[in-house]
């Protein structure tokens, strides 16, 4: 007779979400590297998250060959305390992995918001460390001798499982929280963009994919009273499947804003953070794109007159002289307008998400006759 496990679900989908994480952080280190930006904290905080995910899976992958995954009855009484040792071992390493990939879009966000926004990146990062930090310490420390914690036959005491069970479901829920909020700072951020609406939404979206995180953090919350079940190697396969998608999830988001330089090389539009731009506060997010059109029409007065006209921020040619000068417009003929040429020019300045300050422009002949 078969017998019932969870344990190749649990592989699959962990394996699965480490795979396709770690093409996503690859795709964020590469596109940094082709516009030659360095590694800051954010990607550190990342490359570590995707880590402790990495060793979190490994870990599970060695409990599944012990038996993990199958009911308690059904596991040889012998392996049950390397089981619990590497579960608790492998709970750590989640903690961490869904700890450091928040605190890494936090980063993010911190390089390119205003000053008051700061103060609530600082808040959102420092209490979500407390938080989950607590949630990992309490796995050790809840039995004397710590031993027991994964050794039921040795002689000692535990506290009440409830504590652990209410501490995860209050710090699993205030993380999904804050992933929330995370998702939702972008959309301010753009608001005052001088671009198109339709480009605003494209930006706030790619930057608030971590609202899929906080979905399945409060999902998750709702499966840890199983922790304190006995049978818990069969019947808490959704927790630790829930927990792998958040850290998993987490960083596809956070990696997904940066990614725009391999979008902008697809599709061939001129697609930058730089672009686009606001101030806010004291910190200037971006001073935007601006533009000068400058249309020069020469008539046959034997004096070139020049007249323009702005887009965006309006700027005309400062003498209000024409292209031509002086010499070649005594060799213009009288009775009207011989040449037109329209002329627009393009400039931005400003931080990109790396943090870095741009400053770019663009020439060009937008007509003439």
């Amino acid at each position: 007779m078969a017998v019932a496990t969870n344990g190749p679900l649990l592989a699959g989908v962990s394996w699965l979400l480490v795979i396709v994480s770690c093409i996503f952080l690859s795709l964020r280190i590469y596109c940094k590297s082709v516009r030659s930006r360095g590694l800051w904290w954010d990607d550190a905080a990342l490359i570590a998250a995707w880590v402790c995910l990495c060793t979190d899976t490994c870990l599970i992958s060695v409990t599944i060959s012990h038996g993990f995954g199958r009911h308690t009855c059904d596991i040889n009484p012998e392996v049950l305390p390397h089981i619990f040792l590497l579960g608790n071992l492998s709970s750590l390493f989640a903690i961490l992995a869904t700890m450091l990939s928040k605190i890494s879009f936090a980063l993010t966000l911190f390089r390119i918001s205003e000053f008051r926004m700061r103060i609530v990146l600082c808040f959102i990062m420092v209490t979500v460390f407390f938080g989950l930090s607590t949630s990992a310490l309490m796995g050790w420390i809840q039995c004397k001798p710590i031993a027991r914690i994964w050794d039921f036959s040795l002689k000692g005491t535990c506290w009440n499982p409830q504590v652990f069970v209410i501490q995860g479901i209050v710090a699993g829920a205030y993380s999904g929280c804050m992933d929330m909020l995370l998702a939702l700072l972008p959309w301010k951020m753009v608001r005052k963009l001088q671009i198109e609406k339709r480009e605003k939404v494209a930006i706030a979206l790619a930057m608030s994919m971590g609202v899929f995180a906080g979905v399945m953090a409060i999902i998750k919350s709702a499966y840890v009273p199983r922790t304190a079940n006995k049978d818990f190697s069969y019947i808490g396969a959704p927790l630790i499947l829930w927990g792998q998608a958040e850290s998993g999830v987490c960083i596809i988001a956070v990696s997904i804003p940066h990614l725009r330089v391999m979008l902008r090389s697809a599709s061939g539009r001129y697609f930058d953070s730089s672009k686009y731009g606001a101030e806010s506060g004291d910190f200037k997010l971006s001073n935007g794109p601006r533009s000068k059109t400058t249309t020069t029409i020469t008539g046959g007065d034997r004096n070139p007159r020049a007249s323009g006209h702005g887009v965006g921020n309006d700027a005309s040619d400062e003498d209000g002289q024409g292209i031509l000068n002086n010499e070649s417009s005594q060799s213009v003929m009288d009775g009207g307008i011989v040449q037109s040429t329209e002329i627009a020019v393009e400039y931005h300045y400003g931080n990109d998400l790396d943090g870095h300050e741009e400053f770019g422009f663009e020439l060009r002949k937008v007509g003439g006759s």
